[in-house]
């Protein structure tokens, strides 16, 4: 005797996507293609029928007046007659008085002339290519008759069948095709989300997916879960860390005061290094609680309406006396009255980042640009200065934490590599970006673009 199977019951068996694929594009192409030919096969017949049936009574009915009228030597009338008849009937006609066409309105072939009526009757005869030819001959002189050709109903038809094959299949094709592409769409879009920063996104269950994208779906859950983990993990530890690293720091600072006043003075310049070096340290702490702030954010929690020129002014004079002092200057060469909505504070240490980061590699002698322009509905804040740029391959990676391109900028200059990616941080809160390319002739230039007040 088996024993008994436990754990949850296996979910029912589905079809792969290659054939559900499969099976409904044949059912779609099989169905439509019956359907249609199936409907104008049994039409066509009866069609053509009537049209001869109609095409005929037409020609029995007013012939007879154009040929009398011919006999009578009006053979202008005799057209007016046939052209009235070919209008209403879209008959091709020509009347024929012996071996001459007397009348003649559209092409009527040879062979369709050479028949002879049978008495004076209308004869009609059906070529190979459906098309029905129509002789009606004259009462008073067997040598005149009129020969009509009736153009067959099925040329027309075969056209109206194609166009209406190729309306029905592309109409099945697109639903099924937006049947069959929409759980790849949600999973798109939910990339898309994760890229921006919101890990919490979520596929589940795909309605109507098959087993590869239903699996696909689980899997893709599964890792959204692992990052948002990780991520969570890591801000925790940064913030934890940076405040846990503010006690001992503080104790530091007052146990170097302490020191400062019972040391020698050979000893001084030494104190004076490690006061630097903890200020530092303090600085970093900062800017890592901020960075962790901010990585937590998901929207500003009271923003107003911030005037970006007056922003630019304040920063700009205080950025001058660091610049002084390092023998640089920061000048502002454009600027206009724009207004965007934020956090003032926010706004401005993010400028300051990149203006501080500019002055701090800037050459000496030489002068740290700030432009505040309008760009369509957006506002543009570009910082350029004339120092060694950053290699093409790593212009994207300034804006992560703790990123150095040591190729280009000098170690000993300072900074800990999170100014830039704070100040990015705080621009994709406000809905703006931020990008950094070299300038021509040198130097680095930092644009950050966000969407202005009207």
């Amino acid at each position: 005797m088996s024993a008994p199977v436990s754990g949850k019951p296996r979910p029912p068996k589905q079809w792969s996507l290659f054939t559900r694929m499969f099976a409904a594009f044949a059912l779609v192409t099989v169905a439509t293609t019956t359907f249609v030919s199936a409907y104008w096969d049994s039409t066509l017949a009866r069609r053509q029928a009537q049209r001869v049936l109609l095409v005929s009574d037409a020609l029995r009915l007013h012939g007879p007046e154009a040929l009398a009228l011919h006999d009578e030597g009006d053979d202008e009338g005799a057209r007016r007659v046939l052209d009235a008849l070919a209008a209403e009937t879209d008959l091709r006609m020509t009347l024929i008085d012996g071996e001459t066409r007397v009348v003649s309105i559209g092409e009527v072939p040879e062979a369709a002339i050479a028949i002879v009526p049978e008495g004076d009757a209308l004869t009609t005869r059906t070529n190979e290519r459906d098309q029905t030819w129509l002789v009606l001959p004259s009462e008073r002189a067997s040598d005149t008759r009129i020969v009509a050709v009736a153009t067959p109903v099925q040329r027309s038809l075969r056209e109206l069948r194609i166009v209406l094959l190729i309306l029905a299949t592309a109409l099945a094709s697109f639903f099924l095709a937006r049947l069959l592409t929409r759980p790849i769409v949600m999973l798109r879009k939910a990339t898309h989300r994760i890229a921006e920063g919101d890990t919490s996104v979520r596929v589940g269950e795909v309605a109507g997916a098959g087993e590869e994208i239903a699996g696909l779906a689980a899997d893709f859950d599964r890792m959204t879960e692992r990052i948002e983990d990780l991520l969570a993990s890591r801000e925790a530890l940064l913030r934890d860390v940076s405040h846990e690293l503010r006690s001992p720091l503080a104790r530091l600072q007052v146990a170097l005061g302490i020191a400062r006043k019972r040391a020698a003075p050979d000893l001084v310049p030494l104190l004076d290094r490690m006061e630097r070096e903890t200020e530092r340290l303090g600085e970093l702490i900062g800017l890592v609680l901020s960075m962790a702030r901010l990585e937590q954010a998901k929207d500003l929690t009271a923003p107003t309406e911030v005037r970006l020129d007056e922003l630019v002014d304040s920063l700009a004079s205080d950025a001058s006396f660091e610049a002084e002092a390092r023998d640089r200057a920061v000048s502002v060469r454009k600027k206009e009255p724009i207004s965007v909505r934020g956090d003032a504070e926010l706004l401005r240490q993010a400028a300051e980042n990149v203006v501080r980061n500019a002055v701090r590699f800037a050459p000496a002698g030489t002068d740290v640009e700030i432009e505040l322009v309008r760009v369509a509905e957006d506002v543009e804040l570009r910082v350029r200065d004339h120092g060694p740029g950053v290699p093409e391959t790593a212009l994207a990676e300034i804006f992560r934490p703790f990123t150095r391109v040591d190729e280009a900028r000098d170690r000993a200059s300072g900074g800990a590599g999170i100014g830039l990616a704070i100040t990015e941080r705080a621009v994709r809160l406000h809905g703006g970006s931020v990008i950094a390319a070299n300038a021509d002739g040198g130097g680095l230039r930092v644009t950050i673009r966000l969407p202005a007040v009207a």
